[in-house]
């Protein structure tokens, strides 16, 4: 009897003190905990994932771009930014591979895209990907997830170049030009087109009054005249003329000038700029990256 009384009085205060206490939801507990969240219902985590690959715009086909969308993101915090997650490709369909994965921003109704490419790979398959999520902001999110469905993966006949930003920076009157340096981390490669798919201004056209409005490393880019002598941002590909040939290791400046909504300056200082770049007869890479 002693026994019983002395458990009944145990559970009276842990109730008390549980019931004095405040009371969290999972997601409001973890985040003050800063826990990593790895949780079953994706959609409504701190950061929602939708899986994609039941649609053909997760293919990765090197002549179409060579970039897939697997999953789509939603901040459902409102804490996250496109730059502070990480995405890495650990196995399609069990096997390694040289698959890249990167999280951009999209124009879709979901906040953030997971893209993968095919980097150094080679490969030629249908097969599910794995992919890796961190993300070190508050909360954290450290989680794999295996696409529901098999995606089409075609790297064979692709270009071997690998760009990245090295420097990324608005100058000239109120900002409104762009000056981005890329490092090739592959092959050579010969630059035969540029296209301007997106920014996160207002700007709809790249126009200077003065040709060229893009300057790759020593090669200018040729407007097209039936736009009346402007660059349209919408994912048009303008020739570069001549091309330009870099090589693996090198570094080269690309300048942007000058962005415009309409006839008006857009200052770009902050802004996120995208844009492509493609061989004689495909695209090699998307690149997007933030101006200071």
């Amino acid at each position: 009897m002693k026994v019983i009384k002395n458990l009944a009085l145990v559970f009276i205060v842990v109730g008390a003190v549980l019931l004095g206490g405040p009371v969290f939801g999972f997601s409001s507990f973890a985040a003050d905990r800063d826990a990593d969240v790895n949780v079953a219902d994706d959609t409504s985590a701190y950061l929602g994932i939708f899986d994609n690959s039941p649609n053909q715009s997760a293919d990765v086909i090197s002549k179409n771009g060579g970039e897939g969308t697997v999953y789509y993101l939603d901040d459902n915090t409102g804490t996250f930014d496109a730059a502070a997650i990480d995405a890495e490709v650990i196995e399609f369909s069990g096997s390694s591979t040289g698959l890249v994965a990167q999280v951009d921003t999209t124009d879709t109704t979901h906040d953030f895209a997971v893209g993968v490419s095919c980097g150094t790979s080679d490969l030629k398959d249908t097969g599910n990907v794995t992919i890796h999520l961190n993300a070190s902001d508050n909360p954290t999110i450290d989680l794999e997830r295996t696409t529901s469905s098999q995606i089409e993966v075609d790297c064979k006949g692709k270009s071997s170049a690998l760009f990245e930003v090295t420097s990324a920076a608005s100058t000239g009157d109120n900002n409104n030009t762009a000056v981005i340096d890329i490092k090739n981390n592959g092959a050579a490669e010969t630059v035969k087109g540029i296209s301007i798919d997106s920014t996160s201004s207002s700007a709809d056209t790249v126009n200077n009054g003065n040709n060229p409005e893009i300057i790759i490393g020593n090669s200018n880019v040729n407007r097209n005249k039936k736009n009346k002598n402007k660059i349209l941002i919408d994912g048009t590909e303008y020739k570069v003329k001549g091309g330009e040939d870099i090589a693996s290791g090198e570094t080269v400046q690309i300048t942007i000038s000058e962005f415009r909504d309409g006839t008006s300056t857009v200052e770009m200082s902050g802004k996120t700029v995208e844009f492509s770049l493609y061989s004689s007869n495909s695209k090699i890479q998307t690149i997007q990256t933030t101006l200071s």
